[in-house]
């Protein structure tokens, strides 16, 4: 459950920001512009790091279960999805496809191409897992308990 709606809608937000000006600098100047291969991997990368670093952040202010952290993950999913489809795929995704096939491509088809991508939905799962992980160290933590690891083994019965 999102227990304060205006910070994950903040944070959502920032993680939107942080990754679009992240993966535009890669894309406009980087070598790996055109492997999509390698240039999905650096997204998964930042995609869990920010969504990991942004979801600790969330619930130390507002702590949670490693269901909270699911439910910020698939938040966060959904305010980056509204902001792509306003933004990045007007904006950038329509103009690539129509230079690319040289022909007028309309919105629902970059759409249609964008969220097709199955590198896409590996990132999307990359957020989830993150969010989700954050929570659950977090809940650790402020429990007072150690993490997982660093409690002893359970005596042999």
């Amino acid at each position: 459950m999102i227990k304060n709606i205006k910070l994950a809608i903040g944070f959502g937000v920032l993680f939107w920001l942080i990754i679009f000006v992240v993966m535009s600098i890669l894309i406009f100047t980087s070598a790996i512009k055109d492997n999509q291969y390698l240039l999905s991997i650096f997204n998964w990368l930042v995609d869990g790091g920010a969504a990991y670093f942004l979801a600790r952040f969330y619930f130390k202010r507002t702590p949670g279960t490693f269901r909270d952290g699911i439910i910020l993950g698939i938040f966060w999913l959904a305010i980056s999805s509204v902001l792509d489809m306003a933004i990045t795929i007007p904006l950038f995704i329509k103009n690539h496809l129509s230079k690319l096939f040289n022909i007028q491509v309309g919105y629902v088809d970059a759409a249609g191409y964008f969220f097709s991508n199955w590198l896409l939905w590996v990132g999307f799962l990359v957020i989830v897992v993150a969010t989700a992980v954050a929570a659950y160290l977090m809940s650790e933590k402020s429990a007072g308990m150690p993490p997982t690891s660093a409690r002893p083994p359970r005596p042999a019965t």
